[in-house]
């Protein structure tokens, strides 16, 4: 589905975050970081990049990463009000 998407339109930014869910789910970590840090690139206003990239650092030993990460992630695009969306 989500290749079908990027043949219509290589710049289906949504089907790119689809296709890293997908890899990264099948163990394919090291593509779906290299696909997640695209799609940061591109679109930087794309929360679930920043959060499937951070867990992908934690999963590797990468505490700090992860942890610069996930707080970028929260400054950015969560406000106090919003915590119980978290």
């Amino acid at each position: 589905m989500y290749l079908k998407a990027l043949e219509k339109d290589d710049s289906n930014i949504y089907a790119v975050l689809g296709l890293a869910n997908i890899i990264g789910e099948h163990g394919m970590s090291f593509e779906a970081s290299k696909l997640y840090k695209l799609i940061v690139e591109m679109k930087p206003d794309i929360p679930h990049a920043y959060v499937n990239l951070a867990h992908l650092s934690g999963g590797d030993g990468n505490n700090a990463t992860s942890l610069a990460m996930y707080r970028k992630c929260l400054a950015d695009f969560y406000t106090p009000q919003s915590n119980d969306q978290i």
